[in-house]
C-alpha cells in the first residue's frame, strides 16, 4: 500500500548508469568464471579437495585462509568444483562489498557520496581482478568494509550490542587473509580520533578490545608458523622507495575516475571538499579515509625492508581500495550540478569498457594463464608418457619440498585439475642458469631419462629448464619440440631417436 508520500523517480541518465554499471559487471567479473584456473587458484582447489575435514591440515601446508577453505570445501560439496564453482563465492563477495561501500560512503558523508564511492569501487582493477579469483581477498575486502561500517554505526550510536559486528567482522577479516590485519590499524586511529565524541565508554570499547584480541589469538599462532617458513612461499625482491610511492596511489583505477571529471567542475567541487575541512564529524571520516588508504602500503612496504620477506604485493594493499573508493567517491559527490558527476561516472565506466573489456572478443578470460589448454595439448601430443611441470608454486625452489609427497599434492595441482594422462612429477625452480648439466643430472639422477616426456613450463623470475634440457638432452638423440605456447605457458614435447608413439 502506498503511504501517500511520492517517491523520487530515477533520472533517465540515473538509470543508463546503473545499466551500464551492471554491463561493466557481467563483462568483467562475471563472464570470466568459466575460463582456465591460474596457478594460485589450484592452492584452493588442493586444500579444499579433502573436504572440510582436511582444510586445516592442508591450509598449514600451503598457507591458505582456513575458513576460506571451509567455505569453499562447503560449497563444492553442493556446486562441484568447476572453475565456476571455485570462483562464485568471491564474485557475491565483491557484489556485497560494493553495496557496503556506497552504505559507508552515505553513514560518512551522504547517499551521493556512497552512490560515487561504489561506481569508482567498480574501476579499479585489482577489485575486478579479486571478483573473478577463486582466492579469499574478495571476502576479506568484504570483511574490511563491513567491520568498518559496524565501527561508524558503534561509535556513533554508543550502544554496546553495536560492538559485536565490528568484533566478529575485523576478526573474520584477518582470518580471512592475515595481512588485512592492517586495516585495523585505521580503526584505531579513527577511535582515537572521536574518542570524545562518541557515548561509547572506554570499559566498553576495552572490553571489545580484549575480546577482538581473544578471537585472534589463534590467528596469531598460525602467522607465526608461516612467519618461519616464510623464504619458502615466496620470491618476490623486496620493494623500492618507487613502489611504494607507485603503490601509495592506485593510478590505475583513479585515472578512470579522475579522466571523466569535467574541469568546469573542478572550481565548485573544491568549495564542497573545503566546507567538509570545517565540519568536525566530516574531519573525523577523512582521517579515516586517509589512514585506511595509507596503512596497508605502509605497514607493507616497512615490514619487507625491515623483515627481509616481500610482503609488497598488490593483493595484500587490496584493503587500501575501498578507502580509496570514498575518497573518489566524495570528490565526484562534490561535482555540481548533478549531471557533472554523471557524466564523470559515465565516462569512467565506458574508460573501464573500452580499455579492459576486450570488447572485440566474445569471451573473456580471469588471466593470461590457460592451464586448460596446456594439458590438453601435452595429452594430445604426449599421450601417457610422462609429464614434468616446471615454474610451480614458489615452494618447488626448495628441492626438499619438491620430492616431499606431502606437498607434491599442490605443487603438481595444475596437472591433477586438468588431467593430465602421464605420471606427473615436479622439475625444481632452477637456483640459477649456468649449469646446465648438473641441473639435470641433479634432478634425474641414476633414473634413466624417459624415451618420450612433455614439460609444461610457466616463466617465472627463475631460470628455464628448457634450454637446459635441450643442451644436455639433445646429444643423446632425445629433440625437444615445441607443441604449444600461450601467455606464460609453454609445452615441450621430447622424444628420443626411435622412441615410440605417445598412444593417444
Amino acid at each position: 500500500m502506498s503511504d501517500g508520500v511520492p517517491r523520487p523517480r530515477l533520472a533517465p541518465a540515473d538509470v543508463g548508469l546503473a545499466i551500464l554499471a551492471a554491463i561493466l559487471v557481467a563483462r568483467l567479473w562475471a563472464m570470466p568464471l568459466g575460463s582456465s584456473l591460474w596457478l594460485d587458484e589450484f592452492g584452493t582447489w588442493w586444500v579444499t579437495d579433502g573436504g572440510v575435514a582436511r582444510v586445516l591440515e592442508r591450509a598449514r601446508l600451503f598457507p591458505q585462509s582456513v575458513p576460506y577453505g571451509w567455505l569453499i570445501a562447503a560449497a563444492r560439496s553442493v556446486l562441484g568444483a568447476s572453475e565456476v564453482a571455485l570462483r562464485l563465492p568471491s564474485l557475491i563477495a565483491m557484489l556485497a562489498a560494493a553495496f557496503a561501500v556506497l552504505g559507508l560512503g552515505r553513514a560518512l558523508f551522504d547517499r551521493s557520496t556512497g552512490l560515487c564511492a561504489a561506481a569508482a569501487f567498480l574501476v579499479f582493477p585489482q577489485i575486478e581482478f579479486a571478483a573473478a579469483d577463486a582466492r579469499p581477498y574478495a571476502l576479506a575486502v568484504l570483511g574490511a568494509v563491513l567491520s568498518t561500517g559496524a565501527l561508524v554505526r558503534w561509535l556513533d550510536r554508543g550502544r554496546a550490542r553495536d560492538a559485536l559486528p565490528y568484533v566478529l567482522a575485523a576478526a573474520a577479516t584477518v582470518y580471512l587473509q592475515y595481512l588485512f590485519a592492517t586495516v585495523l590499524l585505521a580503526h584505531a586511529l579513527y577511535a582515537w580520533r572521536r574518542r570524545g565524541a562518541t557515548a561509547v565508554s572506554r570499559p566498553a570499547a576495552a572490553a571489545a578490545m580484549a575480546a577482538l584480541a581473544v578471537l585472534l589469538g589463534p590467528a596469531a599462532v598460525l602467522v607465526e608458523e608461516i612467519r618461519r617458513s616464510a623464504a619458502s612461499h615466496a620470491y618476490a625482491p623486496l620493494p623500492a622507495v618507487g613502489d611504494l610511492a607507485r603503490a601509495l596511489v592506485p593510478v590505475r583505477g583513479a585515472a578512470l575516475v579522475l579522466g571523466g571529471v569535467v574541469v568546469a567542475f573542478a572550481v565548485r567541487a573544491a568549495r564542497r571538499l573545503s566546507a567538509d575541512a570545517r565540519a568536525e564529524g566530516v574531519r573525523d571520516a577523512w582521517v579515516l579515509l586517509a589512514a585506511g588508504a595509507a596503512a596497508p602500503t605502509l605497514v607493507l612496504f616497512s615490514v619487507s625492508r625491515i623483515g627481509g620477506i616481500s610482503l609488497f604485493e598488490g593483493r595484500y594493499l587490496l584493503p587500501a581500495l575501498p578507502f580509496w573508493s570514498l575518497i573518489l567517491g566524495r570528490g565526484l559527490a562534490a561535482i555540481e550540478p548533478a549531471a557533472g558527476r554523471r557524466v564523470a561516472v559515465g565516462v569512467a565506466f565506458a574508460l573501464t569498457l573500452g580499455i579492459r573489456g576486450e570488447l572485440g572478443r566474445r569471451e573473456i578470460a580471469h588471466g593470461r594463464e590457460d592451464w586448460r589448454a596446456a594439458v590438453a595439448a601435452s595429452n594430445e601430443a604426449n599421450g601417457d608418457s610422462p609429464v614434468f611441470l616446471s615454474g610451480t608454486f614458489a615452494e618447488s625452489a626448495d628441492p626438499r619440498l619438491a620430492a616431499d609427497p606431502r606437498h607434491t599434492g599442490y605443487l603438481l595441482s595444475p596437472l591433477a585439475y586438468y588431467g593430465a594422462r602421464g605420471p606427473a612429477a615436479v622439475l625444481p625452480l632452477r637456483p640459477a642458469a649456468g649449469n646446465p648439466k648438473g641441473d639435470v643430472q641433479g634432478f634425474f639422477g641414476e633414473t634413466p631419462v624417459p624415451g618420450r616426456f612433455a614439460v609444461i613450463e610457466r616463466r617465472s623470475r627463475h631460470p628455464s629448464w628448457l634450454p637446459a634440457l635441450e643442451e644436455v638432452l639433445g646429444p643423446s638423440g632425445s629433440m625437444g619440440r615445441r607443441i604449444w605456447t600461450s601467455g606464460p605457458l609453454t609445452v615441450e614435447e621430447f622424444a628420443a631417436e626411435g622412441a615410440s608413439g605417445a598412444g593417444r
